[in-house]
């Protein structure tokens, strides 16, 4: 006969096999005995103490790097950005991956490239400028049609 805990788990129908597991692991007994031991030790041992100390001493380590006014904290914020910045492709391609998960950029090149550049690219050699406004914005279309006029 079985002796241990008889707790049921409840776990939700829609998750996968990962969360499901992550769910049950979470509320089985002895998981949550184990947490808590290491969380009392975690705090008991000047651990709570020492991770609160290091947090604040980051905090203070920003606010001087963020409010100085010192040229060389300029230019290595200046080369951190440029570093670490996102190309304007870079966003607009992760914009329509949010927008259009199945989306491929290089499916949409291939797309250009054979369908809508040989278009573009036959109104453009013959002048039709009404043909292009559809395909370019306003600025665009000014100025191709007074290059070809």
């Amino acid at each position: 006969s079985y002796d241990g805990p008889a707790e049921l788990v409840a776990v939700s129908p829609d998750a996968d096999a990962w969360e499901k597991m992550q769910q049950r692991l979470a509320e089985a007994p002895i998981i949550r005995d184990i947490l808590g031991a290491s969380h009392r030790v975690f705090e008991s041992s000047g651990a709570a103490k020492a991770k609160e100390r290091l947090e604040d001493i980051r905090g203070d380590a920003r606010e001087a790097w963020e409010t100085s006014q010192s040229p060389w904290v300029y230019r290595m914020s200046s080369v951190y950005d440029t570093l670490t910045a996102e190309s304007e492709e870079a966003v607009a391609t992760r914009e329509l991956r949010r927008l259009d998960p199945e989306f491929s950029l290089e499916e949409f090149k291939e797309d250009v490239v054979e369908g809508v550049l040989p278009v573009v690219m036959g109104h453009l050699l013959q002048g039709n400028t009404k043909e292009l406004k559809p395909w370019l914005s306003e600025a665009v279309y000014r100025r191709v049609g007074t290059e070809i006029r």
